[in-house]
């Protein structure tokens, strides 16, 4: 004998929406001009999330012991992605030179690979924003992960 259901179990499902704002992606000549507009310790970042697509707060928490550049890799723990599963992602040539650049001025006894003035990025929100701004960017949605 078959039994009716006395509730929909489906009726907290939420449909996403398809012009959701968050799927903007700036064009080529936004990208130009933030990436222009960006402080020097930014410019980095950006290109990290340019080419990788990599959440800002896992291209901050990235070490020198994750950076691959003879495997042209980048390792990332667990730990240090929102997903909580490790990966490891390939670096692309420009990348490849970009982190030579930054290995060759790095700071002793630090092992993040991205700082200023020495001491540890924590946040990129505020340098991005000024950057956002400065480019007359105005419609960029505020998320954690990039799509430039």
């Amino acid at each position: 004998m078959k039994k009716l259901i006395q509730s929909n179990p489906a009726c907290d499902v939420t449909i996403p929406d398809p012009y959701n704002e968050r799927d903007r992606v700036l064009t080529a000549e936004e990208w130009a001009r933030l990436y222009a507009e960006a402080a020097p310790h930014l410019k980095p970042i950006l290109l990290v999330a340019y080419h990788l697509g990599q959440r800002y707060s896992e291209i901050v928490k990235l070490t020198w012991d994750r950076v691959d550049l003879k495997r042209g890799m980048i390792r990332l723990r667990a730990i240090d992605t929102k997903t909580k599963q490790p990966r490891q992602v390939p670096i692309t040539p420009e990348l490849t030179q970009v982190f030579r650049d930054l290995y060759k001025v790095r700071y002793p006894g630090q092992d993040r690979v991205f700082l200023r003035d020495g001491e540890s990025i924590r946040s990129v929100q505020t340098a991005f924003e000024r950057a956002r701004k400065r480019a007359g960017i105005k419609d960029f949605p505020d998320t954690a992960r990039p799509r430039i």
